[in-house]
Formats: C-alpha cells, sequence, structure tokens
C-alpha cells in the first residue's frame, strides 16, 4: 500500500498531486523582514487573483511588519507579524484581492485548511484518488481494489475520468500559499489544488477581472440574476467548493386526442463559487408534483449535496444554500 505522506506516489488520467514545496516563498533567513527594501507604501497597485477551486484569505501588511523567525517557510507560524494587516479578503474562484500600494506584503492562506484536514478520514478497506482540474481539486473514495472515477460538469459537459487510488492516507493542507511582495505589472494568479498551490504572473493588471478593493467591498452584485421572482427558488454557495442547483418541475402539456401528460421541466443555476447566489423562476401554471431541488458539488467526495421537494404551490421565494469542505458537504435551507 502506498502513502502519500512517505512521498511514494502515482496518480494517473488527471494531473497528478506534487509533494515538491509549491513557488511563492522567496529565500530568507531567520531575523529578515519580508519586503522591508522602503518602509513606507509607495504609491501603485498589486492584486493577487484566485484560479483555483478553494477558497483563498489574502492578507495585505505595509513593508516591513513581518518578520521571518526560521525553519519551514511555509508554515504561517514562524512569522512574526509586528502590526495588524492594512486590509483583508476572502476570495473564491475568479475574484482578486487588490491594493493600492506597490510594495505591500501578500500573505496568502487557504482559508479553512484545518477544517480540509480534519475531514481527511478514510476507513479501512478503501482507497482514496486526487487529481487537479481547472475547477480545483477532486477527491474520491472507492474500495480498495477500485479505480476513483468522479463524475463532474465543465461548461455544462458531465465528464468522467479514472484517477488511480493511491493509498489510505491524504497530505495534510498547508495553511500558508504564499507569502511575498506580488508585482505592480501583472496579477499573481494561484492555481492548482489545496493539496498542491502553484503561482504564475502572465496576466497584466490592465485586464479587467473581479476584484475585491481595500474596504473589502466587491466591485460585482453578489446576486447574479438580480431580484427573485414572485415564484422563485434562490440557491446561496456558502461553501468552500464550486456547486450548482438543479430544479425540476412538471408541466402539463396536450399529445392531443384528448390526453393530457405532465412532462418534466429541468432548470440549472450553473455551477457557482461561493459567496454568489442565483434564482430560478418558477412559472405560474405548473403540474401539481412536488418541484425536486437538488444541490450538487463539483469536486466534492460526495456530490449530492442536498435534495428536497418544494410544494407545486408555494408562493414567495424559497432559498437553500450549501457549506462545508470538499470532504464534508453539505446543505440545506436559507434559514437553518
Amino acid at each position: 500500500m502506498v502513502f502519500i505522506r512517505s512521498g511514494l506516489l502515482s496518480l494517473c488520467s488527471i494531473a497528478a498531486v506534487s509533494l515538491l514545496p509549491s513557488p511563492g516563498f522567496a529565500q530568507l533567513s531567520a531575523g529578515d523582514s519580508v519586503g522591508s527594501e522602503a518602509l513606507e507604501p509607495i504609491a501603485g497597485r498589486q492584486c493577487v487573483y484566485n484560479n483555483g477551486g478553494y477558497v483563498l484569505t489574502v492578507e495585505w501588511y505595509d513593508p516591513g511588519r513581518i518578520v521571518y523567525l526560521g525553519g519551514d517557510q511555509e508554515n504561517y507560524s514562524n512569522y512574526r507579524y509586528t502590526e495588524d494587516p492594512h486590509s483583508s479578503n476572502n476570495i473564491s474562484l475568479g475574484y482578486s484581492s487588490c491594493t493600492d500600494v506597490a510594495n505591500r506584503v501578500a500573505v496568502v492562506r487557504i482559508a479553512g485548511h484545518d477544517l480540509v484536514n480534519e475531514g481527511i478520514t478514510i476507513g479501512v478497506g478503501t482507497s482514496v484518488g486526487i487529481g487537479s482540474t481547472l475547477l480545483g481539486a477532486i477527491a474520491c473514495v472507492a474500495s480498495a481494489s477500485a479505480l476513483c472515477v468522479p463524475a463532474f460538469s465543465v461548461g455544462g459537459i458531465v465528464t468522467g475520468t479514472a484517477i488511480a487510488t493511491v493509498g489510505k492516507a491524504l497530505p495534510d493542507v498547508n495553511e500558508l500559499a504564499y507569502i511575498g511582495v506580488p508585482g505592480t505589472e501583472n496579477y499573481l494568479d494561484s492555481y492548482g489544488t489545496v493539496w498542491t498551490i502553484n503561482h504564475s504572473s502572465e496576466v497584466a493588471l490592465t485586464t479587467e477581472r473581479n476584484a475585491f478593493l481595500e474596504n473589502s467591498e466587491p466591485v460585482v452584485n453578489f446576486v447574479t440574476d438580480g431580484d427573485p421572482g414572485p415564484r422563485s427558488i434562490t440557491y446561496n454557495n456558502q461553501a468552500g467548493y464550486i456547486a450548482g442547483m438543479t430544479v425540476i418541475y412538471h408541466e402539463y402539456r396536450d399529445v392531443g386526442g384528448g390526453t393530457i401528460i405532465s412532462v418534466p421541466v429541468v432548470k440549472e443555476s450553473g455551477d457557482i463559487p461561493l459567496g454568489l447566489s442565483r434564482h430560478i423562476d418558477i412559472p405560474e401554471n405548473v403540474a401539481d408534483i412536488p418541484i425536486t431541488v437538488a444541490i450538487n458539488g463539483i469536486g466534492t467526495i460526495d456530490s449530492n449535496v442536498y435534495s428536497t421537494t418544494v410544494p407545486a404551490n408555494f408562493r414567495g421565494n424559497q432559498c437553500f444554500k450549501s457549506w462545508g469542505t470538499i470532504f464534508d458537504a453539505q446543505g440545506g435551507d436559507c434559514d437553518y
């Protein structure tokens, strides 16, 4: 049996998980300050963009306020922070955190990393496969003799890809993903999975992207479809993974000869990240059959996050949400 913690790893099909240190950590000696070339902020602009299927906490510190104490540079506790951060944002897939300064230090951490680590519990007789997609981490559990074959949706296309089983132990997720001074010409992009964070700086800051400013206010409306209709079902993603809602109601159709049948109508919210809501309007004249509501996770161990029914004659707005991690995906009523 191969254990990932020992560093012996073999994956196939989807991108392999690497245990090598992730880029984004400058070479420092104990006692060095991070970004201490100038101790006063210089006007400019810096941005960290989340291109992965996880949630990042981005803290911006004025230069010279962080001292490296020695030891593992990817360990958050090995740094001393002499002042509170100037600003802090949580950013999910497709969002960026920006500061109007050229020499601030960005401390980028995996939001909920401790909850992910607590959720790594693999039972006897099972094996785990890990891979990455454009939407982030994929982890699935199967019997020890089987391949993991997760099903996920990318752009509306359902895809199944086998991942080789690699053992019964997953590596801990590091809290610290990056610490350093991003450039002033390009975004610092974060991508990969929670087990292997990578960075690149290839997209110019002049490229328009959803951003959180220093006052933590988003520049886009968190409700993607405007106000809900008089008969509507809303899905709100409060989870550390991508997810979507499917609604199925029935309409009566006259097929001729005096025969009337009920036909199911399927509507989907599409896959949305943390913090976003989407509304699905329900017509007035639907068949008297309960409406099915299902929330499906992307890259979660169990893709069936939550399902329920709504009476066909309901009025107003019904709201459902998801929360948790890819290992413990949960859903329910928004009032829960």
